[in-house]
Protein backbone atom coordinates (compact mmCIF):
# COMPACT_ATOMS: atom_id res chain seq x y z
CA UNK A 1 0.00 0.00 0.00
CA UNK A 2 1.62 3.18 -1.15
CA UNK A 3 0.72 6.69 -0.20
CA UNK A 4 -1.80 8.31 -2.51
CA UNK A 5 -1.03 11.95 -3.20
CA UNK A 6 -3.99 14.25 -2.73
CA UNK A 7 -4.88 17.21 -4.92
CA UNK A 8 -3.31 19.72 -2.54
CA UNK A 9 0.08 18.00 -2.46
CA UNK A 10 0.09 17.62 -6.25
CA UNK A 11 -0.71 21.32 -6.66
CA UNK A 12 2.12 22.23 -4.26
CA UNK A 13 4.54 19.92 -6.08
CA UNK A 14 3.54 21.40 -9.44
CA UNK A 15 4.01 24.92 -8.02
CA UNK A 16 7.45 24.09 -6.64
CA UNK A 17 8.68 22.45 -9.84
CA UNK A 18 7.41 25.12 -12.24
CA UNK A 19 10.26 27.14 -13.70
CA UNK A 20 9.54 30.87 -13.78
CA UNK A 21 11.58 33.96 -14.52
CA UNK A 22 13.29 35.39 -11.44
CA UNK A 23 11.32 38.62 -11.77
CA UNK A 24 8.15 36.78 -10.72
CA UNK A 25 9.70 35.77 -7.40
CA UNK A 26 10.68 39.27 -6.33
CA UNK A 27 8.30 41.98 -5.27
CA UNK A 28 10.08 45.19 -6.22
CA UNK A 29 7.12 47.26 -5.08
CA UNK A 30 8.65 47.63 -1.61
CA UNK A 31 11.29 49.87 -3.23
CA UNK A 32 8.59 52.28 -4.38
CA UNK A 33 9.16 55.46 -2.39
CA UNK A 34 5.51 56.42 -2.67
CA UNK A 35 4.54 53.45 -0.50
CA UNK A 36 7.15 53.76 2.25
CA UNK A 37 6.49 56.80 4.43
CA UNK A 38 4.26 56.15 7.42
CA UNK A 39 1.46 58.42 8.56
CA UNK A 40 1.62 59.82 12.07
CA UNK A 41 -1.95 58.88 13.03
CA UNK A 42 -1.92 55.37 11.60
CA UNK A 43 1.60 53.89 11.75
CA UNK A 44 0.59 50.84 9.75
CA UNK A 45 -0.71 52.89 6.83
CA UNK A 46 1.57 54.30 4.17
CA UNK A 47 1.32 57.70 2.53
CA UNK A 48 3.32 59.36 -0.27
CA UNK A 49 6.44 61.22 0.88
CA UNK A 50 6.28 64.97 1.18
CA UNK A 51 9.69 66.06 0.01
CA UNK A 52 12.40 63.63 1.11
CA UNK A 53 13.50 60.77 -1.12
CA UNK A 54 16.43 58.81 0.38
CA UNK A 55 17.09 57.04 -2.92
CA UNK A 56 17.96 60.38 -4.56
CA UNK A 57 20.29 61.35 -1.69
CA UNK A 58 22.36 58.15 -1.76
CA UNK A 59 25.80 58.27 -3.29
CA UNK A 60 26.59 54.81 -4.66
CA UNK A 61 29.87 54.46 -6.53
CA UNK A 62 29.31 50.87 -7.63
CA UNK A 63 25.58 50.04 -7.62
CA UNK A 64 24.59 46.40 -7.42
CA UNK A 65 22.32 44.69 -9.94
CA UNK A 66 19.49 42.30 -9.08
CA UNK A 67 21.65 39.36 -10.14
CA UNK A 68 24.55 40.60 -8.03
CA UNK A 69 22.23 40.97 -5.05
CA UNK A 70 20.93 37.44 -5.54
CA UNK A 71 24.48 36.06 -5.71
CA UNK A 72 25.45 37.96 -2.54
CA UNK A 73 22.32 36.68 -0.79
CA UNK A 74 23.08 33.08 -1.76
CA UNK A 75 26.74 33.43 -0.82
CA UNK A 76 25.83 34.93 2.54
CA UNK A 77 23.03 32.50 3.32
CA UNK A 78 24.89 29.38 2.24
CA UNK A 79 28.42 30.43 3.13
CA UNK A 80 30.42 27.84 4.99
CA UNK A 81 27.24 25.93 5.78
CA UNK A 82 27.26 24.54 2.26
CA UNK A 83 30.34 22.53 3.23
CA UNK A 84 28.34 20.71 5.90
CA UNK A 85 25.24 20.10 3.77
CA UNK A 86 26.16 16.55 2.65
CA UNK A 87 26.68 15.52 6.28
CA UNK A 88 23.43 17.21 7.34
CA UNK A 89 21.46 15.49 4.57
CA UNK A 90 23.03 12.15 5.48
CA UNK A 91 21.80 12.55 9.06
CA UNK A 92 18.39 14.09 8.26
CA UNK A 93 17.46 12.14 5.17
CA UNK A 94 16.78 13.40 1.68
CA UNK A 95 13.09 14.31 2.03
CA UNK A 96 13.24 15.83 5.51
CA UNK A 97 16.51 17.62 4.73
CA UNK A 98 15.07 19.14 1.55
CA UNK A 99 11.87 20.28 3.27
CA UNK A 100 13.74 21.84 6.19
CA UNK A 101 16.27 23.49 3.87
CA UNK A 102 13.46 25.09 1.88
CA UNK A 103 11.67 26.21 5.07
CA UNK A 104 14.84 27.73 6.54
CA UNK A 105 15.50 29.47 3.22
CA UNK A 106 12.00 30.96 3.25
CA UNK A 107 12.40 32.14 6.86
CA UNK A 108 15.78 33.74 6.04
CA UNK A 109 14.35 35.45 2.96
CA UNK A 110 11.38 36.75 4.95
CA UNK A 111 13.67 38.11 7.68
CA UNK A 112 15.89 39.85 5.14
CA UNK A 113 12.80 41.38 3.53
CA UNK A 114 11.64 42.70 6.93
CA UNK A 115 15.10 44.13 7.66
CA UNK A 116 15.37 45.91 4.30
CA UNK A 117 11.83 47.25 4.45
CA UNK A 118 12.32 48.48 8.02
CA UNK A 119 15.56 50.17 7.03
CA UNK A 120 13.89 51.93 4.11
CA UNK A 121 10.97 53.11 6.25
CA UNK A 122 13.35 54.37 8.93
CA UNK A 123 15.38 56.21 6.26
CA UNK A 124 12.25 58.05 5.20
CA UNK A 125 11.02 58.69 8.73
CA UNK A 126 14.38 60.05 9.97
CA UNK A 127 15.39 61.62 6.62
CA UNK A 128 18.64 59.65 6.45
CA UNK A 129 19.89 58.52 3.01
CA UNK A 130 21.22 55.11 4.07
CA UNK A 131 21.45 53.01 7.24
CA UNK A 132 23.81 50.15 8.07
CA UNK A 133 22.59 47.09 9.99
CA UNK A 134 23.72 48.55 13.30
CA UNK A 135 22.31 52.00 12.51
CA UNK A 136 18.98 50.41 11.54
CA UNK A 137 18.79 48.73 14.96
CA UNK A 138 19.73 51.96 16.73
CA UNK A 139 17.20 54.11 14.85
CA UNK A 140 14.50 51.45 15.31
CA UNK A 141 15.05 51.48 19.07
CA UNK A 142 15.15 55.29 19.15
CA UNK A 143 11.83 55.53 17.33
CA UNK A 144 10.24 52.68 19.29
CA UNK A 145 8.48 52.57 22.65
CA UNK A 146 9.86 54.87 25.37
CA UNK A 147 11.04 51.88 27.45
CA UNK A 148 13.33 50.75 24.62
CA UNK A 149 14.78 54.13 23.62
CA UNK A 150 17.49 53.87 26.28
CA UNK A 151 18.67 50.61 24.69
CA UNK A 152 19.34 52.21 21.28
CA UNK A 153 23.11 52.48 21.71
CA UNK A 154 23.28 48.99 23.24
CA UNK A 155 21.40 47.54 20.27
CA UNK A 156 23.85 49.17 17.85
CA UNK A 157 26.82 47.73 19.74
CA UNK A 158 25.14 44.31 19.96
CA UNK A 159 24.62 44.18 16.19
CA UNK A 160 28.23 45.17 15.55
CA UNK A 161 29.52 42.52 18.00
CA UNK A 162 27.21 39.90 16.45
CA UNK A 163 28.48 40.73 12.95
CA UNK A 164 32.10 40.51 14.14
CA UNK A 165 31.39 37.16 15.85
CA UNK A 166 29.80 35.86 12.65
CA UNK A 167 32.80 36.90 10.54
CA UNK A 168 35.24 35.46 13.07
CA UNK A 169 33.43 32.12 13.34
CA UNK A 170 33.12 31.89 9.55
CA UNK A 171 36.87 32.47 9.24
CA UNK A 172 37.52 29.73 11.83
CA UNK A 173 35.37 27.27 9.89
CA UNK A 174 37.24 28.06 6.67
CA UNK A 175 40.61 27.64 8.40
CA UNK A 176 39.57 24.25 9.84
CA UNK A 177 38.19 23.16 6.47
CA UNK A 178 41.35 24.18 4.60
CA UNK A 179 43.60 22.58 7.23
CA UNK A 180 41.63 19.33 7.10
CA UNK A 181 41.67 19.33 3.29
CA UNK A 182 45.42 19.98 3.11
CA UNK A 183 46.07 17.26 5.69
CA UNK A 184 44.22 14.75 3.48
CA UNK A 185 46.32 15.63 0.42
CA UNK A 186 49.37 13.40 0.18
CA UNK A 187 52.31 14.91 -1.60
Amino acid sequence: MGLKPNHRSLTLLRELTTIRPLSEYYDHSFCDVNRLQLTENEPSQVKPPESYNPFEKRIVEHPNSDTGSLVHLLKCSLGTGILAMPHAFRNAGLVFGTVVTVLVGLVCTHCIHILVRSSQILCLREKIPVLTFAETAEVAFKSGPPQLKKLAQVSKQFVNVALCATCYSTSCVYIVFVATSIKQVKL
